[in-house]
């Protein structure tokens, strides 16, 4: 059953202004075509210290049904590893990144 929340996360992931065009690399597998939304989130340091950037991709579960730890996203010209991964509602995966060169 769809709702709203799916309904705004296709939105999103169709929309040329927000996603981007990515391959989904797991493992022993050819890389999948999927879609994502790529962008850069504050955390906070812990005691204070300086706070950092992470990049992270929603990637929609209807694409990647269960992203694994260590598979890779190649978008563009780089490569990332998936480090962590969460379920949001809408059925997408918020998965923080790894920078992995190439």
């Amino acid at each position: 059953m769809v709702n709203a929340f799916d309904m705004m996360a296709a939105s999103l992931h169709a929309d040329p202004n927000m996603g981007e065009a990515a391959f989904y690399v797991a493992n022993g597998q050819p890389p999948r075509r999927i879609t994502v939304i790529l962008y850069s989130a504050a955390v906070p340091g812990i005691g204070g210290s300086s706070t950092t950037r992470i990049t992270q991709a929603d990637i929609r579960a209807i694409e990647v049904p269960q992203p694994v730890k260590g598979e890779f996203l190649q978008i563009g010209g780089k490569v990332y590893s998936i480090a962590t991964m969460e379920m949001l509602p809408g059925g997408v995966w918020r998965c923080d990144l790894s920078n992995r060169g190439r």
